[in-house]
């Protein structure tokens, strides 16, 4: 039977099926093969090709090499036993004849001596034995009930941990096939792993532990490109959140090309959780000398960041195929601030920097350009044509900061690969479109400061690690004589009912206000003959109503809440009690 294309590292399910439908069934058809023949296929390069066939003719070498050593280990193992019957046989050589012995000797039958049947001559040997007895019966006792050691967790955690550990250790080698083989709900139960092993260790031996456990002792650093030993085991918990990441990550990329853009948002925001709560473990660790690069804290903490962007450009995407414009455009200006906090949140080396910069000033054009594009589509007045113009030409002034910093890198930076330098391409040519679809003159930075940006809005929150590290005190052993929960409990009531009693009263002078506006607005509109007059009676009595409803709601919590005001005379009413 031949290999199949899945094994090759880089060839996923899609790629493998276009193969087999060129007729590229086995490993060994893709050794044989030309390159050109692979270049016809979609989504394959020349230098992916030539990949491709050098790792199927590495395979196939490998499979050859060690066929010949097992069969050469089968013909020595099969002289060496020979030669060992052999010996064996001479040692048992069992002589002909046997030579009886003409008088053999009869020794008399000795008489088995028992507990029942011995007497001691004397008293002082009885007491003694008596005292040895039951001795002898606590020892055997102790012998059979106290096992050898005792293990810090019981047998079941134990079983449960090992089950878990070579089931992630199983989804480590997936990820490396690009074999999804797994999904979300999958992922949240493997989170078991490391609610077992979160405890608060204290002083016991923590390499003890991991015998016991028989985890395995070291990991590959893929940045460092070495193996790194595990002395902690909240280094152990950091390395398996690592690995979820990067688990949601491919998920996330799996569900895009499916076009399922919710369960992609959902997945990279899991995996940003997964990266933060890896960063607060590694933080945490006390016995682990050499963590590595790839399980840094801050490198981390700065991916979790960078799969923060990622969801919150595909929640734009996903706003802008839907044609909602306005949320688009909120979405691609919370997206510019993300990238922005990215760019300053630690040093970056040239191109990173760059691409950074161009990439916050390229989103926030795209917000200017939808909001205008939103705007277009309401009632246009003279006012909202004044407004479309500045947010075309606020957006063109970003476009092309995003050109010349694109441009530049293109030119001047070196150490660029050719993909890179592909992306760069097809982002300029996307961003030319832009600026020819806006039409408008050029505008200094000064004008361009008084142009307001769009309203930002951050649909993916900061994000909340799944668990905290348990390996300090005060997160274990909480000190509950020195809590009183009743007075805890009455204050929080009495302050969500403050909060409430001023958030209800606000909420409804802000939305009187609102509508207060949009009444004056309307009185303008018709005096400029902008606006039907039946149009005109019909909004201006709808919006009437509403404004005295909330007039009257307002004047009703006013008066409630008065009465619950304290008397100035006499003493205070005393609201906490213990």
């Amino acid at each position: 039977m031949g290999l199949k294309l899945e094994d090759i590292t880089g060839i996923g399910k899609t790629t493998a099926e276009r193969m087999r439908s060129a007729g590229i069934d086995t490993v060994e058809k893709l050794a044989t093969i030309n390159v050109d023949q692979l270049l016809n296929i979609n989504g394959i390069g020349r230098s992916t090709a030539l990949k491709y066939i050098e790792i199927a003719n590495q395979l196939l070498a490998s499979l050859n090499t060690g066929k010949k050593e097992s069969s050469n280990e089968g013909e020595n193992k099969f002289k060496e036993n020979s030669n060992h019957k052999q010996n064996i046989n001479k040692k048992n050589r069992v002589p002909l004849k046997k030579v009886k012995s003409p008088n053999p000797m009869k020794f008399p039958k000795q008489a088995k001596v028992s507990s029942k049947t011995f007497k001691p001559r004397s008293k002082k040997n009885k007491k003694h034995e008596t005292a040895k007895k039951p001795v002898r019966k606590a020892e055997k006792e102790r012998r059979e009930f106290k096992p050898v050691h005792d293990t810090f967790f019981p047998l079941e955690h134990m079983q449960r941990i090992r089950f878990l550990h070579f089931k992630i250790k199983d989804l480590e080698k997936s990820l490396k096939k690009h074999d999804i083989t797994f999904d979300i709900d999958k992922l949240k139960e493997y989170r078991g792993y490391v609610k077992l092993l979160n405890v608060n260790y204290k002083t016991q031996s923590q390499i003890k532990i991991f015998k016991e456990l028989k985890l395995t002792p070291d990991f590959y650093d893929p940045i460092e490109k070495r193996k790194i030993e595990i002395w902690d085991l909240m280094f152990e918990c950091a390395r398996v959140f690592w690995v979820f990441a990067r688990a949601y990550a491919q998920l996330s990329t799996e569900y895009e090309e499916q076009n399922d853009i919710k369960n992609a948002i959902v997945a990279m925001v899991e995996c940003s959780r997964a990266y933060k709560t890896a960063s607060y473990f590694s933080r945490a660790c006390i016995r682990q000398e050499d963590i590595g690069i790839s399980l840094d804290p801050e490198e981390l903490e700065f991916n979790s960041e960078e799969a923060r962007v990622f969801a919150q450009s595909l929640a734009a995407m996903r706003e802008e195929n839907k044609n909602n414009y306005f949320k688009a455009a909120k979405k691609y200006s919370g997206l510019s601030m993300l990238t922005q906090r990215l760019l300053y949140l630690r040093k970056h080396d040239k191109k990173k920097n760059e691409q950074l910069k161009a990439q916050f000033n390229y989103d926030m054009g795209r917000a200017c350009h939808l909001n205008a594009k939103a705007l277009l589509r309401t009632a246009i007045s003279s006012k909202i044509k004044g407004r479309i113009r500045e947010l075309q030409e606020k957006a063109n002034f970003y476009f092309y900061k995003a050109e010349e910093l694109w441009e530049y890198m293109l030119e001047d930076l070196r150490d660029l690969s050719n993909e890179e330098k592909k992306s760069l391409e097809i982002n300029l040519s996307i961003v030319n479109e832009n600026i020819m679809e806006n039409d408008v003159e050029i505008i200094d930075p000064e004008e361009a400061l008084k142009i307001q940006d769009p309203e930002p809005a951050i649909m993916i929150p900061e994000n909340l690690a799944h668990f905290l590290p348990r390996t300090t005190k005060y997160l274990t052993n909480y000190p509950t004589k020195n809590l009183e929960y009743r007075r805890i409990k009455k204050y929080k009531e009495f302050k969500l009912e403050a909060q409430l009693k001023i958030d209800r009263i606000q909420k409804l002078q802000n939305k009187k206000a609102g509508i207060g506006r949009t009444i004056k607005e309307l009185k303008t509109l018709y005096k400029n003959n902008e606006i039907d007059i039946n149009r005109f009676s019909a909004l201006l009595e709808k919006y009437s109503t509403k404004y005295n409803m909330i007039e009257s709601a307002i004047t009703k919590l006013q008066s409630i809440y008065k009465e619950d005001k304290p008397e100035t005379k006499g003493p205070k009413k005393q609201v906490l009690t213990h």
